[in-house]
């Protein structure tokens, strides 16, 4: 996955601010996956979550001249995004905020974590021990990796301290190692044995 260049970020919305229309198309091309599937986690309505997403480029389209200027525009538009759902889901009372699921963390933070003949195995584990972590936790480590922000720019789109942040990541890193080391070794014995029984 590709992490966007946090120079060019500057001059991409500076571009937007000053009019530029293909500046502001880019960077509906670039960020909308990552604040669909950030806001649909939210949500967990489709709908919901696009409608929300094209007022927010609408806003920022009717208002660029006036937006805040920023360093890196995801973290930006993930906390535009955030008030934004959640000040509809508070105006209709037939959705609800949903929580973090055990499937917040996507395939490159399993794939990090786990040997690859062992994926299956493991991956069931580790979404066992996800289901186990707070909301709060999965929601830090999916903005880590999956969105790919940096601790300062979780603290931003999540409304709490950087401390906070570490301490939240520190948990959860710990609570699933916890969880997960019995199987790691368990897996390792297995081949072991496996490769002895080769020879």
């Amino acid at each position: 996955m590709t992490t966007e260049n946090p120079n060019n970020d500057s001059e991409l919305w500076n571009a937007f601010k000053n009019g530029q229309e293909d500046a502001y198309l880019k960077i509906y091309d670039l960020h909308y996956k990552y604040l669909f599937t950030y806001g649909f986690r939210l949500s967990s309505n489709k709908m919901l979550t696009d409608d929300c997403i094209q007022e927010l480029f609408l806003e920022l389209w009717t208002n660029r001249s006036t937006v805040s200027d920023v360093k890196r525009i995801r973290p930006y538009l993930l906390t535009y995004l955030k008030r934004k759902i959640f000040s509809e889901l508070k105006r209709s009372p037939e959705y609800e905020i949903k929580e973090f699921d055990q499937h917040l963390v996507e395939k490159s933070f399993e794939t990090s974590l786990i040997a690859q003949e062992n994926e299956q195995i493991i991956s069931q584990q580790l979404e066992k021990a996800i289901s186990q972590l707070t909301n709060r936790q999965r929601e830090i480590l999916h903005l880590k990796y999956f969105q790919e922000l940096s601790y300062e720019e979780i603290s931003e789109v999540a409304s709490i301290k950087v401390s906070r942040v570490y301490n939240l990541m520190y948990e959860a890193i710990k609570a699933l190692r916890k969880q997960l080391t019995s199987v790691v070794v368990w897996l390792s014995l297995v081949s072991s044995v496996c490769d002895s029984l080769r020879l």
